[in-house]
């Protein structure tokens, strides 16, 4: 019976655990908004949080990006979660 109760005792320990680090990072990313070079501020809708987002992209599907009928792709991946999602421009 007392093996029970350390191993319940032991599952909440590391519940609270990964919850800490969970807020912990969430203050982190809300106190950093110093982008780097290459990266913008903008909502993740993960986070929930304006944070800094990497920001690539990708040519269009023909190849060519002077051709203004085809479109590229935009990339972002938040910094802080590592959510991404693409938008066309």
């Amino acid at each position: 019976m007392s093996d029970n109760i350390n191993i319940v005792i032991i599952i909440i320990a590391i519940i609270i655990i990964i919850y800490f680090f969970k807020v912990f990072k969430r203050y982190l990313c809300k106190k950093e908004q110093n982008c780097e070079s290459g990266q913008e501020v903008r909502l993740c809708e993960k986070c929930n949080l304006y944070t800094c987002h990497e920001h690539y992209q990708t040519p269009p599907e023909s190849g060519d990006w002077d051709d203004p009928s085809n479109r590229g792709t935009n990339h972002y991946k938040c910094k802080c979660c590592g959510n991404e999602f693409q938008g066309i421009f």
